[in-house]
This record gives C-alpha cells, sequence and structure tokens, in this order.
C-alpha cells in the first residue's frame, strides 16, 4: 500500500473539519429566555420573581415581595458581565410596599415602643431604590445561588397622625402634631437569592 501524499491528507483533514460541528464557546448559544428567583433580604424581604434574560448579561426581574409584614412588588435589572461558575454581579432594584400595620413590628424594636411611634406606624407603607454588587456562584445556564449587598433608599408617607407633648402638665406645655408626615432613609441592604433557568 503507497503512503497518502501530505496534499491529499491536508485536503482530508480540511474537509472534516469543516464537517465537523464547530465546538460551543462558553456563552455564546442562546441564553436562557426565563426563570425563577427566590431571595430574602433587607428591606426587600422575601421576594419571588419571574426572570427573563433577553441577552446572557442581562437579567430583568419581576414579582410579589412580602416584608414580614405586609405584600408589596418588586423589579430589578441584574447585569452579570462574565459568564464564569463564579461571576460578578451588578443589580438595581425597585419595591413598593403597601400601607399595612406595622405596630407589632415596631413594638419590637425595644421593651415597649413610644406610643407615637406604634400610632403612625399602623398604616404605614413605603417605597425603596436599591444598588447592590455582589457574586452568583453556580450555572449561568441553570441554577445559580448570589449574595449581593448595597445601599438602598427607602421613602413613603405614613396615613395617620400623632402627637408630641413636651413639658407635660407645666405652663410650657407644647403639643406637635404631625399629620401624614412623610418619611426618608438611607439603609444598607443585603440580598441572598437562588436562581433556576428553565
Amino acid at each position: 500500500m503507497r503512503p497518502a501524499s501530505f496534499p491529499r491528507l491536508l485536503a482530508f483533514g480540511v474537509a472534516a473539519a469543516l464537517a465537523a460541528p464547530a465546538p460551543a464557546l462558553a456563552g455564546s448559544g442562546d441564553p436562557p429566555l426565563l426563570g425563577v428567583r427566590v431571595e430574602a433580604g433587607v428591606p426587600g424581604g422575601a421576594t419571588a420573581s419571574v426572570v427573563l434574560q433577553p441577552v446572557p448579561s442581562l437579567r430583568l426581574l419581576a414579582g410579589p415581595a412580602w416584608d414580614y409584614v405586609g405584600w408589596g412588588l418588586q423589579g430589578g435589572v441584574a447585569w452579570l458581565p462574565l459568564d464564569w461558575p463564579v461571576a460578578p454581579v451588578i443589580e438595581a432594584d425597585y419595591g413598593r410596599f403597601f400601607a399595612a400595620s406595622r405596630a407589632s413590628l415596631a413594638s419590637r424594636l425595644g421593651s415597649g415602643a413610644p406610643p407615637q411611634i406604634t400610632a403612625i406606624a399602623e398604616h404605614l407603607g413605603f417605597d425603596y431604590a436599591a444598588a447592590t454588587a455582589g457574586l452568583e456562584i453556580g450555572s449561568p445556564s441553570g441554577v445559580a445561588l448570589s449574595l449581593r449587598a448595597g445601599l438602598a433608599y427607602l421613602w413613603g408617607t405614613v396615613h395617620g397622625s400623632t402627637s408630641v407633648v413636651s413639658g407635660a402638665g407645666t405652663a410650657g406645655q407644647t403639643t406637635v402634631t404631625a399629620t401624614d408626615p412623610r418619611l426618608s432613609a438611607v439603609v444598607p441592604t443585603v440580598a441572598l437569592g437562588l436562581v433556576v433557568h428553565f
């Protein structure tokens, strides 16, 4: 048997390479279209979100939220710059918790919350906007666990009124009454979540 010439071997190798399917590169496949995420944190509470991933590095999330006292709605946008098993994630979220009685929560802040605090906590709802960064561990197209931390800005209007009396029973007694006061604060935020892609 005569050995095959180099040009014939080269031609055969090229033909075989063209016929073989190209290997898939990490992150080059179609992104998961849908998924779900469950998360717990502060101030977002416990959330369940539908995840829409139009491109590999971008996620849109939305769903209900529960802050241990009342219900709300939340949504966000997450950016994942790297398609790695351990990758950074940056997220911006917005949420709204509907007015609910948070007096029981206020009373747990100390041994007997002041009645003024309890009064305004009877009908307290708030909005928040949060920016967080952290890590996601797992499969970008399967199951992954994320831990993020950052800052949140909270604001809301308390429906009701409360009075504070200074120098009660004296000639210089002063009473200050606030009706539907607006509250705002910047607080640290942390969230632990689990996302599952379909």
